[in-house]
């Protein structure tokens, strides 16, 4: 969540990061005016092992979002159970708009001293060159022009944080995205072979060759061997292209995997270290994609922890910025960047936006716009607060929802969280 601050100095503890020192919001006054004490419900307190906040975007038809809600207009469930709402207040970058608290008193704008918090991560294993060139450029454009003093922010490279911290620093900012590098492979080599003979048209179908499919294998190596005999007959025949296409496929899921654990690793890391920091945290997460099928387990308690850690991860499918849209694309189109109807790459982003109240980016060329919408999103939003019916901390995935009572209304909340103790904000 984005409150108001005031800077402090903290060491983030957790993973390789242990050794981070970041510049951190702590949650400042907000009486109303005129007042000496917060009412019951204010927003002065973090969530704490007890409390739940989650951050609630509410928009009308015309997709502008409504001010001036309450408690009152909206329900929590838990696991489909009820909850009490303690705390719904409003927070939003614009010192004019006020926090509301749960009896829709305002604060005084001089309290106000809202600010950001970004943090960009690049898919460095899955990033084709050409795609992660252009994110650069973009996000350099962004923090030249839209990130505000007072704003903080941190870009992770090569799996760590720039530098172990997060800065208001611009400079220190634009010297982290230029130090990013492409990796010596990425999915787009990696997919590559699928295009030469015998071809595999995705990672769905490379998937059930890598696990022995017979019918599958027999039905491509018969295609193959009838659209060019030429080179199924330099191959030795029909059972040595059906040898070679699980070769491939094997191949490349074992990469795949990979490049997939160094990805999570990345983004656990992040949560992990993000978590003892105070209010939202807006997590960038630029990608080609990945695979995830065998991580959907992973990724479903990834994005859980994350939410409890009051983090929104955003994503950005940067597939089509190098090649072409990505609506016409597929692994078999050569002059084409890689996008299968049947890849299942967009799983992850999708699953990790969802799960935190984010979204998901596609089909767009222009990266700073991008990242301004982003930003925008991620500037106002209501605060809900409750304590829930079950209070043991389980460790378990809990599903939440958040309705509005009101007609014609559009609500984008996180999905759930998992159920842990959140780890104590550690002073330096």
């Amino acid at each position: 969540m984005v409150w108001g601050y005031r800077a402090m100095h903290i060491r983030l503890v957790p993973g390789a990061w242990a050794s981070v020192v970041a510049a951190v919001l702590v949650l400042g006054s907000t009486r109303p005016a005129g007042q000496t004490q917060s009412p019951p419900g204010q927003a002065t307190f973090r969530s704490t092992t007890s409390l739940v906040e989650v951050d609630v975007m509410v928009r009308d038809d015309h997709n502008q979002f409504v001010m001036g809600l309450t408690a009152d207009d909206l329900n929590v469930l838990e696991d489909d159970k009820p909850q009490v709402i303690e705390q719904c207040y409003l927070v939003s970058t614009d010192v004019g708009t006020g926090v509301t608290s749960i009896d829709g008193s305002l604060a005084a704008e001089d309290d106000m001293q809202s600010h950001r918090l970004f943090v960009l991560v690049f898919d460095e294993a899955d990033l084709e060159t050409g795609a992660l060139l252009h994110i650069k450029q973009g996000a350099l454009d962004f923090l030249k022009q839209q990130f505000k003093p007072g704003d903080f922010g941190g870009i992770v490279v090569d799996g760590q944080l720039y530098q172990g911290k997060l800065t208001r620093d611009r400079s220190t900012l634009l010297s982290a995205v230029r130090a990013v590098k492409p990796a010596f492979d990425s999915r787009y080599t990696r997919l590559l072979p699928f295009r030469q003979f015998p071809r595999i048209p995705g990672e769905a179908e490379a998937e059930r060759l890598a696990s022995g499919d017979p019918f599958l294998t027999t039905q491509l190596g018969t295609e193959a061997c009838q659209v060019d005999p030429i080179s199924c007959s330099s191959e030795g025949g029909l059972l040595n292209v059906e040898n070679r296409l699980q070769q491939k496929a094997r191949l490349y899921i074992g990469q795949a995997r990979d490049a997939t654990r160094y990805t999570l690793q990345s983004l656990q890391h992040v949560v992990g270290a993000l978590a003892t920091v105070p209010g939202r945290k807006t997590v960038v997460f630029m990608s080609d994609g990945f695979f995830t099928s065998e991580s959907t387990s992973e990724l479903q308690r990834l994005a859980g922890m994350a939410a409890r850690a009051g983090m929104a991860i955003y994503a950005i499918d940067a597939r089509g910025l190098s090649g072409g849209p990505p609506e016409s694309a597929d692994v078999l189109t050569p002059e084409g960047p890689i996008l299968a109807q049947l890849d299942r790459t967009d799983d992850g982003a999708g699953m990790l936006a969802d799960g935190t109240g984010a979204f998901v980016v596609r089909h767009s060329t222009d990266i700073a716009h991008s990242l301004s919408a982003i930003a925008d999103d991620t500037s106002t939003y209501y605060v809900v607060g409750y304590r829930p019916t079950n209070a043991t901390m389980d460790g378990k995935f809990r599903k939440i929802a958040v309705k509005t009572k009101r007609a014609g209304l559009h609500i984008r909340a996180r999905t759930g969280y998992v159920a842990t103790p959140l780890p104590a904000l550690v002073v330096k």
